[in-house]
């Protein structure tokens, strides 16, 4: 089955003088191709220098004579259509390298998923009736101390229900299905930011098919079957966007990055990454793996943190993933790799991918009525000291506490696996206590995912339990039948509480105002992975002031 990949283009008139330049990020690189007359469209193309692939030159130094090889063109090609003559509206379908050309600001960021989704809900033609198994594929972004993207396929046509993704922490991306209507759409679509579908015998009915994906987009069928997908949705106001923008960058500039991640947008080759790059203009730092710290120091380091602007980290700022040979296998703007969350006007939106996106406000009431609803820790725990650290706290904790024993970075090794750290106090009252300090997104979601990894492998390995009563041998803290709770067979869940303890830094309120907005999303996630096992579960607020 041939395919097409169709873009929606917001506030562009492709025929108005120069209006098709806003499409492209580099206009001067395209150059616009004649059509035949009468045919409602434009075509652009580029082309850059022919080359030879890399690995030529790299087998040329083993051989007596050049590789017969023929240089390649990364050719790229984009045709605009405009469906609807009344709306400042474009569709762009692209071919080769085209949707690299595309400016990332014009671009409708949930054409494909809502159009998809709505193909998906649709009744089947023969029946009537709706049926849920139709999709093949779905690709997840989950936000905390590891930005997680998920490809998962599955072995044949299914629900949603079958892939094992969250709806509260798991944001969708894109979906792969089989749509009621095959004869139009084709056997299989894909929809993300683009709409991938079966392409016309005829490019002339391209625009034909524009006109029924725009109807499509525009139908609110998905909501009946997945309308769990409005709880994040695109905003286009470019206005508010560029307050979110001057936001971000004031918080890299403070170095307050408690709501900011960096990562890859998209997923990665890891088999052609070596390792990534953050670059600004010609200068440029590796790192294994990026962060918004190391990003931080290098733009101080190229003294441009006090001075960058949007378009900076639209056009100056990149990062890049790179081969062993030190070429690039992808490229990023920078913009497009920040997930931040801001609040403005009693509304929460998340900057991700360079879109800016809203929280809908049920979806939020409900995830603040929960996060303020968790039993707060029935034990009153000392404030912390000015700069005070978490193993030095934890050492306070113990002392204050009684009948406790300290824990913190006595790992468990684990054959074939990371080590593993039971929590960083247990008390003889059946508590596991994880302290973190500050209010970071990555910081508290590594808190909260610490508490049930630790909790699931006292509960369900056997062998676990052994090496941490060897462990406790080891301490001799304390009389062994205080703390045999923790290894004795079977693991009571019920008798057990998991505690989370955040050194605050500030004066506490409710977790709901002080917590950001990924950080109560996996706080709700794990909190349901602890009921389910039989665990309590609580939280502690501390705030400084010991």
């Amino acid at each position: 089955m041939a395919t097409i990949t169709i873009y929606r283009l917001n506030g562009i008139d492709i025929f108005n003088n120069e209006g098709w330049r806003e499409v492209f990020v580099e206009p001067d690189s395209v150059t616009e191709v004649e059509l035949n007359s009468g045919i409602e469209a434009r075509l652009f193309l580029s082309l850059p220098p022919a080359r030879p692939p890399d690995w030529v030159e790299y087998l040329e130094l083993i051989t007596k004579n050049s590789l017969s090889v023929r240089k390649r063109e990364a050719a790229g090609a984009v045709l605009l259509v405009k469906p609807d003559s009344r709306k400042k509206l474009a569709y762009a379908a692209t071919w080769g390298t085209g949707h690299f050309l595309l400016h990332h600001d014009r671009i409708q960021p949930d054409l494909g998923l809502r159009s998809a989704l709505n193909l998906l809900a649709e009744n089947e033609e023969s029946n009537g009736e709706w049926n849920p198994e139709r999709v093949r594929a779905v690709r997840t972004k989950r936000v905390g101390p590891t930005t997680l993207l998920s490809q998962i396929q599955a072995s044949r046509k299914t629900s949603v229900d079958s892939f094992p993704i969250s709806l509260d922490a798991d944001h969708l991306k894109q979906v792969t299905g089989t749509p009621s209507d095959p004869e139009t759409w084709g056997s299989t679509i894909t929809g993300g930011v683009s709409l991938h579908v079966r392409r016309p015998e005829h490019p002339e009915a391209i625009r034909t098919l524009c006109r029924k994906i725009e109807k499509v987009y525009h139908s609110e069928q998905y909501k009946e079957k997945y309308g769990w997908v409005d709880n994040v949705v695109p905003v286009n106001d470019e206005t508010l966007k560029e307050r979110a923008i001057v936001a971000l960058i004031q918080q890299l500039r403070s170095g307050d990055i408690t709501g900011v991640s960096l990562a890859p947008p998209t997923i990665v080759d890891w088999e052609k990454c070596d390792h990534f790059e953050i670059r600004w203009e010609k200068e440029s730092v590796k790192h294994e793996v990026p962060s918004i710290d190391e990003l931080i120091r290098f733009l101080m380091d190229q003294d441009v943190l006090g001075s960058v602007s949007r378009q900076d980290l639209e056009r100056r700022g990149s990062l890049h993933s790179v081969d062993a040979a030190g070429d690039k296998t992808a490229s990023w703007p920078l913009l497009k790799c920040f997930t931040a969350e801001f609040t403005f006007e009693n509304q929460t939106y998340i900057l991700d991918e360079g879109t800016l996106f809203l929280i809908a406000k049920d979806y939020l009431a409900a995830l603040k009525d929960f996060t303020d609803q968790i039993p707060r820790l029935a034990i009153e725990l000392p404030k912390t000291k000015a700069k005070e650290k978490e193993d030095q706290y934890n050492k306070r904790l113990v002392g204050s506490l009684g009948d406790a024993v300290l824990l913190d970075k006595n790992t468990v090794l684990r054959p074939h696996a990371s080590a593993v750290e039971i929590c960083d106090v247990a008390l003889k009252s059946r508590h596991l206590m994880h302290v973190k300090r500050g209010l970071s997104s990555s910081t508290l979601s590594h808190l909260f995912a610490q508490g049930v990894v630790s909790a699931e492998l006292l509960h369900m390995d056997g062998e676990f339990r052994k090496k941490v009563e060897a462990k406790l041998k080891k301490l001799k803290a304390h009389p062994p039948n205080d703390f045999e709770w923790l290894h004795k067979s079977p693991f009571k869940t019920g008798e057990c509480e998991v505690a989370y303890i955040i050194m605050t830094g500030k004066k506490v309120e409710k977790a709901s105002k002080m917590l950001p907005f990924f950080s109560k999303v996996n706080l709700r996630l794990r909190c349901h992975e602890l009921r389910r096992m039989g665990f309590s579960y609580s939280l502690c607020l501390v705030p400084p002031g010991g």
